[in-house]
């Protein structure tokens, strides 16, 4: 993994996925993505809690090929793992990304967390 990242929690227009993104909204992820790789920052990460971030990082990463970033992403362990899956897929389609680079079990910062996380047919398992 690179020292640096850059991170795709403030590039969300919105906390809610279905929200309509603007085109200023877009034309600043698009900026900001593209100077991190022009200084050679080429890890970006983000996650399914930070709205609408993963559809816009997923429009500025259709037109740079896939060599040139590493892209990672974070899904809650919480509605167990069916649905952590289902998720992991979703992140995925909207980033338009054939694969993960890295793929992080988000927010276990509890001990109801930590038993999602590790239960049989949870996030680990899956």
């Amino acid at each position: 993994m690179p020292v640096y990242s850059l991170g795709g929690m403030r590039f969300m227009q919105s906390w809610d996925h279905d929200a309509e993104v603007t085109p200023a909204s877009d034309r600043n992820v698009h900026a900001i993505i593209h100077h991190a790789l022009s200084l050679g920052v080429n890890h970006i990460d983000t996650a399914r809690g930070y709205g609408t971030s993963e559809l816009q990082i997923g429009r500025v990463l259709k037109g740079i090929s896939r060599g040139r970033y590493l892209i990672s992403t974070k899904v809650t362990p919480k509605g167990g793992g069916a649905r952590f899956r289902d998720e992991v897929i979703d992140s995925i389609r909207v980033l338009g990304c054939d694969y993960l680079d890295v793929l992080h079990i988000h927010g276990v910062n509890n001990p109801d967390l930590f038993e999602r996380a590790f239960e049989r047919g949870g996030a680990m398992d899956v």
